[in-house]
């Protein structure tokens, strides 16, 4: 089973350096999001939407419709508001 996991910076550092009970980590992971079994690859589509704006003409309109039709049929994880795309 694969899990995503989000948690704050401070909390994450305490567990790196061991200084966490075993009750936070099993509340960590009991909020944590299961990836669904044989999910494919987890992109930023984002930030392939934005590569392919670049793209000009007809075959960039097909391109960008195709990928936001698959991005909104599914998502896993949310998007993380506080990040900026970069190509």
């Amino acid at each position: 089973m694969q899990i995503v996991i989000d948690i704050p910076d401070i909390l994450y550092t305490k567990i790196q350096n061991g200084k966490t009970d075993k009750r936070t980590l099993e509340t960590v992971i009991l909020h944590g999001t299961p990836l669904p079994e044989g999910h494919g690859r987890i992109a930023d589509m984002d930030a392939a939407i934005k590569c392919i704006e670049e793209v000009k003409g007809e075959d960039a309109i097909w391109a960008i419709s195709l990928i936001e039709w698959a991005c909104s049929k599914r998502t896993i994880i949310e998007a993380d508001e506080g990040s900026e795309v970069e190509v």
